[in-house]
């Protein structure tokens, strides 16, 4: 049995390989650091609108997260589909 990456990419990828696939969202634009529209606060404090913020955010981390290799959670000792390890060392969950 082989590796196993989220989306079921051939191959490992880095946050890097990822900015660009998130981006094309429009919703998940770069402030800086961050995503998001910037709000009255500072640009430090983003907000991503969504008429539905459960479906947005699975949305953002299958974007992000993609071809991450699935890590077993401490906790269990089960493989975590929302837990993934990145080719630069990143850890996504």
């Amino acid at each position: 049995m082989g590796l196993t990456y989220k989306g079921k990419t051939p191959n490992h990828h880095s946050l890097r390989d990822n900015l660009p696939i998130l981006e094309s969202n429009p919703s998940f634009q770069r402030n800086g650091n961050h995503y998001g529209q910037a709000s009255k606060n500072g640009a430090s404090v983003t907000t991503i609108k969504s008429d539905n913020p459960l479906k947005t955010a699975q949305e953002f981390f299958d974007k992000i997260a993609l071809g991450g290799l699935f890590m077993n959670n401490s906790s269990t000792g089960q493989l975590d589909q929302n837990l993934v390890y990145m080719n630069d060392g990143t850890i996504i969950y």
